[in-house]
């Protein structure tokens, strides 16, 4: 958490930020001089979730939002594993949420070359050129590489941003780290997210709950066409789309029970 103290503390002209500047605080008022605390204390967070029982997710038909046997228990608090019990989608709308709360203007864009959803932020003053771009990954076969890094080195260095963000509910290799750091890009893994949720206030950590479980939360939506997805029978972990025939998109996911 120590290694986040510095990301977004750089005033909005444009300068080479400081090595090793890390996500501290999302809070838009520190482009602006306002260094007025921002953040609540919080101690580290904990491995497991503690909401009593838990529905199978597995093999059930899924049918109405967060109600009847394919639906798990909705959690009532931020902890361990909720970022990864959630959908692409319900991720991405966190993330924008976060920063919202901060005095953003948070805009999405596919990305032509990631796999992954650009969060363009802009200063509430100024919204036609970002002060940080945001890469939104939620879940990957494995750690975050090297070569995701410098693809989205590029996209800051194309729209003359000086720094940005790799945001994701699982992990970076260390190589991909380093490499972050060195160009001045944070590398944001699921701890360090889970941890800077938890420094809001109450109220905020709930608002930002709501937005995580809003609607069918835990069933994926397709990557094509945004549509819910089922699962396909036979296959653990396979997902695919509603929309057949005219949408064939597949997932692999497996959302963890929380």
């Amino acid at each position: 958490v120590g290694a986040l103290l510095m990301w977004l503390q750089t005033p909005r002209v444009l300068r080479r930020p400081p090595r090793g500047f890390e996500l501290s605080s999302f809070k838009h008022s520190t482009l602006v001089g306002d260094s007025g605390p921002d953040t609540l204390p919080v101690g580290p967070p904990t491995s497991a979730f503690a909401d009593g029982d838990e529905a199978d997710v597995q093999g059930t038909a899924y049918v109405a939002p967060n109600v009847g046997p394919g639906a798990p228990k909705k959690p009532s608090r931020w902890r361990a594993g909720v970022l990864r019990a959630i959908e692409w989608q319900r991720f991405e709308a966190v993330c924008t949420a976060l920063f919202k709360q901060d005095g953003y203007v948070a805009k999405l864009r596919s990305g032509e070359t990631l796999v992954g959803t650009q969060m363009w932020l802009y200063a509430p003053t100024e919204t036609t050129k970002p002060v940080r771009i945001v890469l939104c990954k939620h879940l990957s076969d494995g750690p975050i590489a090297t070569t995701t890094v410098d693809g989205f080195r590029q996209v800051l260095q194309q729209a003359g941003v000086a720094s940005g963000a790799i945001v994701t509910a699982g992990s970076f290799s260390d190589d991909a780290k380093q490499f972050a750091r060195r160009n001045h890009i944070a590398p944001v893994d699921s701890v360090n997210l889970l941890t800077v949720i938890l420094r809001r206030s109450e109220a905020q950590q709930q608002e930002l709950l709501a937005v995580a479980t809003q609607g069918e939360y835990w069933r994926p939506s397709c990557p094509v066409c945004s549509a819910k997805m089922a699962r396909i029978s036979g296959l653990d972990g396979t997902w695919g789309c509603t929309g057949v025939p005219t949408c064939a998109g597949t997932v692999n996911w497996v959302p963890e029970v929380v």
